[in-house]
């Protein structure tokens, strides 16, 4: 009789999940290039990375949630401010501004401004900054609270109504509307425009200016799903006789109505483009970002790119082509559970080249509240988690996040989360995890047993992982990682001459893993964790095939 012969090993080198989130597939389809699950980690062309940390802008956290960061970018630096908004109401508060320009030990406590009436939503500002003559202005209303400007020569200016000079304003004769109606602004061509609380109405001033008459526009008779106005947005597209800005108009139950021109009180200069249903939007006027030249807003069809309504691929069987890709079902599912909790944000972060996506989706696994990053590049999704943004925004081209608890942080800083101000406090390394779609390796029918992996990339610390190897659709999820070894570098006038880096070097990682696993159909399954900047590339796998059964 011929000796049993034991299976020959096999070896497979893979990519790391470059592709991203993957909600399109059935777990039979999903490539093992995409990702059941990405977490912590920024998708590169050329490989995946850890995210960067935070670190707390006040060791101590405002009395409220904070859920507005306005900013102020005049011509000057030394002019520029940045300010919060919380959630503190009752006499003497009405949803105040506090300056956080510098960090310190303590939050600031005296507000640079409380406005004279309460608002209706405390704390929720809506701003945008505009260029008039000889003057840069932060403009800036709070629904129930009024219209405020912030200048580097006059500080902060209530603007009321009056005879439209000066710094007030003038609505249309026999109309009662006030600025404390304003729920929104926002600047198209040289024009400030406003919404209407409660209403389908926007106002807008002259030309490069921030005080003065008020004109009137009432959307409403073009909504067919009927409403409110909720968003007044700038789209910048090729209608074929050169690029121009179309002023997009959107309505809380999901109509999108288009109109291009320069003048509305004058019909041969403002025309209505078309109309569009986009779904019903979430609570909030956040939920839209300008990026690529491109218009993007989070609706109950998920994240979807105004150019994607106006050519029909919104409605598409398999909507890959859209802005969202192949992880736009899970957005969409989100945004509708989610709807009416706040809030849901976009915002585009160009010195990482990532839109950020705030959610106040809670992950049921762990229960911690999960918000999105998107490759401007390769259009690849991942997850975030232990950061929490309630709102956040771009200053001097750093990431700010206002959070639930009343902190301000400041983003994709160093290697860890949740260091102090001055990083005296260290918090923790970032733990990042991914699962790959479930993979045949070329055998469908045929048993594998797994038993080593190995990770390439590279680090500039010595990062510490742990493997799984899931088969036939287990999905559950790996929880921690061992802390990684730290590399300190050296201190002037401390470090010794001939024996301490003064950086430490990237350096690859290659080690192999001893794992397990069994099936016809497997999923690598990482935690990884690194105390400096860390890059997967690829892995390989040593397995053993048997027959099927």
């Amino acid at each position: 009789m011929a000796k049993p012969q034991r299976a020959p090993q096999k070896q497979v080198r893979l990519p790391a999940p470059l592709g991203g989130l993957n909600s399109m597939e059935s777990l039979l389809t999903t490539p093992v290039t995409d990702g059941l699950l990405i977490e912590n980690l920024v998708i590169r062309p050329f490989g995946i990375e850890i995210r960067k940390g935070w670190k707390y802008w006040y060791n101590d956290a405002f009395p409220a949630e904070v859920r507005s960061i306005l900013c102020y970018t005049g011509s000057s630096p030394n002019n520029r401010k940045m300010f919060c908004s919380t959630a503190e109401a009752g006499a003497g508060k009405f949803g105040p501004l506090y300056d956080i320009t510098f960090t310190a030990a303590s939050r600031p406590t005296v507000p640079a401004l409380i406005p004279s009436t309460a608002p209706d939503i405390p704390g929720e500002w809506s701003s945008t900054m505009f260029l008039a003559p000889g003057q840069a202005y932060l403009c800036a209303v709070q629904q129930g609270a009024g219209y405020y400007t912030y200048s580097s020569t006059a500080g902060w200016v209530e603007s009321v109504v009056g005879a439209g000079s000066g710094t007030t304003v003038k609505f249309p004769t026999g109309d009662l509307t006030t600025t404390k109606d304003f729920a929104f602004v926002m600047a198209w061509k040289n024009r400030l425009w406003f919404i209407c609380r409660n209403s389908a109405k926007a106002y807008y001033l002259p030309t490069n200016q921030v005080y003065g008459n008020l004109e009137v526009f009432n959307f409403g008779q073009l909504m067919p799903h009927g409403g409110n106005l909720q968003l007044l947005m700038n789209w910048t597209y090729d209608g074929g006789n050169g690029i121009d800005d179309a002023l997009v108009a959107v309505s809380d139950q999901g109509d999108l109505l288009i109109y291009k021109g320069t003048d509305p009180a004058v019909a041969a200069n403002f025309s209505l483009l078309g109309i569009w249903y986009i779904g019903v939007l979430p609570v909030g006027r956040r939920n839209f970002a300008q990026q690529g030249g491109d218009l993007w807003i989070a609706t109950e069809y998920g994240v979807i790119s105004v150019s994607d309504y106006v050519s029909g691929r919104v409605t598409a069987p398999i909507s890959q082509t859209t802005a969202a890709g192949k992880f736009n079902p899970s957005l969409a599912r989100n945004v509708s559970i989610t709807r009416t909790q706040k809030y849901w944000f976009m915002l585009p972060y160009p010195a990482e080249e990532l839109l950020i996506v705030g959610s106040p989706h809670i992950n049921p696994t762990f229960g911690t509240r999960v918000s999105w990053i998107m490759s401007a590049i390769t259009k690849a999704w991942s997850s975030m988690t232990n950061v929490d943004p309630l709102c956040a925004e771009i200053y001097d081209s750093q990431l700010f996040v206002g959070d639930r608890n009343g902190f301000i942080k400041l983003c994709f800083f160093g290697y860890r989360d949740g260091d102090s101000y001055n990083s005296a406090v260290e918090g923790s390394e970032v733990t990042a995890r991914f699962m790959t779609g479930f993979y045949d390796y070329g055998s469908p029918n045929m048993n594998k047993r797994i038993s080593r992996v190995r990770l390439l990339g590279v680090s500039d610390g010595v990062p510490s992982y742990v493997i799984k190897m899931k088969s036939e659709y287990d999905m559950n999820e790996l929880l921690s990682t061992p802390s990684p070894v730290r590399v300190a570098g050296a201190l002037w006038d401390v470090a010794l001459w001939d024996v301490q880096y003064w950086q430490f070097p990237q350096k690859t990682f290659k080690s192999w893993y001893g794992v397990r696993g069994f099936g016809k159909k497997i999923s690598t399954q990482i935690a990884i964790r690194g105390s400096g900047y860390t890059l997967l590339t690829d892995y390989e796998v040593t397995y053993e095939e048997g027959i099927g059964l």
